[in-house]
């Protein structure tokens, strides 16, 4: 007799399998046709909610993971850029821009990105750390969320360095000088270094004490300013005596003072005495300006003073009928100087010509050329002292002067 076994809802309601033996067919199978509609549209939602599962799967594909350059060691008052730091991984080809962020940031430490958004495959990680910011190990959050809320996040470790020294500074110059009168010295000179303690930047304002009269001090830069922690040369102090100091030593004071902080350190100065009778005397050099000799217009004519001399010199150009009138200081042809410089230069435009210029002129230069010489005259120990240099100029398209000579001629 034929027994009736129990199919799967999803295929049959019941499956009739004979006993003895004959093959299974269509006849012992009972299957209403509203059974097998049923069987239908059941396969029809288990696919349909296989889709949904496979779609779920295809959206969640793809993401973002971040990377850190390690652990950071950071000073106060110290900014510090790490390119491309922060890694951005993209899981199955994630291409959305991130926004990064950081979070549990201690106080006084600021982190920025750049690019933020980050569109690539990482960012450029920006630490700046304020002079107050307190010192620690800190775990920093880092994290990176892209537009479709896809997000990470890692710890990067920061450890902030306590402030070792007091904001402060020091400065040092040579503890002696001289100024040998008897060899023409009139001044000397003094390099200052200074150097710097935690982060001081302030300005220091530089200056001698008890300086004696006759004797000036002027500073090459003052205040000295810098943040660097070592200035070798901040600053070159240069002391000038005058004719009227007696030799001797001098014991000055230099100070400097900045942000609260002052700083003194002794210098002692000798100076000698002035030499007299046959030694004293003075020589002329020129010094033409840097540039292009077919351009420039300018010397500088140096009084050098030995022996103690310091009277005046008159400084002349022999005058020219034609050409361009050559002035000294600012003068005409001639003048007398008190000091160890003097300027000279040439004015052609009172005289129509263009392009003049005091200037030493190249052997190839292509117009005239004549001997031109600059006349010092100085009475010295009762002796009128003649000394010459040579000088150079152009005229238009000619020149004055050549090579020239250092003749002395006393009378």
């Amino acid at each position: 007799m034929p027994k009736t076994q129990t199919a799967t809802p999803a295929f049959v309601t019941q499956l009739t399998l004979p006993r003895d033996g004959e093959a299974i067919d269509a006849g012992d199978i009972n299957s209403p046709s509203t059974d097998l509609l049923g069987n239908t549209l059941y396969l029809y939602g288990l696919i349909a909610e296989q889709q949904r599962t496979i779609d779920e799967l295809v959206k969640a594909r793809g993401g973002i993971t971040l990377t850190t350059p390690g652990q950071l060691l950071l000073e106060p008052g110290r900014t510090y850029t790490y390119a491309d730091a922060i890694g951005i991984g993209r899981v199955d080809g994630y291409a959305g821009s991130v926004d990064l962020a950081a979070l549990d940031v201690p106080a006084g430490v600021t982190l920025t990105f750049g690019p933020d958004p980050a569109p690539g495959a990482s960012s450029t990680l920006t630490v700046t750390v304020a002079p107050e910011a307190v010192a620690g190990t800190y775990n920093i959050t880092l994290t990176g969320t892209g537009p479709d809320g896809k997000s990470a996040r890692t710890i990067l470790p920061a450890v902030v360095a306590g402030q070792t020294q007091r904001s402060s500074f020091t400065f040092d110059t040579a503890r002696t000088g001289s100024v040998d009168r008897a060899a023409g010295k009139t001044a000397a000179t003094f390099v200052v270094a200074v150097q710097r303690q935690g982060n001081f930047a302030d300005p220091i304002n530089l200056s001698v004490t008890n300086l004696p009269a006759g004797i000036t001090a002027t500073w090459s830069k003052n205040p000295a300013t810098g943040n660097g922690a070592l200035e070798p040369m901040a600053s070159v102090l240069t002391l000038t005596v005058g004719a009227s100091v007696p030799a001797g030593t001098y014991n000055l004071n230099v100070r400097a003072e900045g942000g609260g902080v002052v700083r003194t350190q002794g210098v002692a100065l000798a100076v000698t005495s002035a030499a007299t009778g046959t030694d004293a005397s003075y020589t002329l050099e020129t010094v033409y300006d840097a540039g292009d000799p077919l351009v420039v217009n300018g010397a500088t004519v140096y009084v050098n003073r030995t022996g103690g001399y310091t009277g005046p010199v008159t400084l002349s150009v022999g005058q020219q009928a034609s050409g361009p009138v050559i002035l000294v200081n600012g003068q005409p042809w001639t003048t007398t100087v008190a000091g160890n410089t003097a300027r000279i230069t040439a004015d052609g435009a009172s005289r129509g010509l263009s392009n003049s210029g005091v200037a030493p002129l190249p052997n190839s230069y292509s117009g005239s050329a004549t001997y031109g010489l600059v006349r010092g005259e100085a009475v010295v120990g009762g002796v009128l002292m003649t000394r010459f240099a040579a000088l150079q100029y152009r005229w238009g398209n000619k020149t004055y002067g050549a090579a020239g000579t250092s003749d002395v001629v006393t009378s």
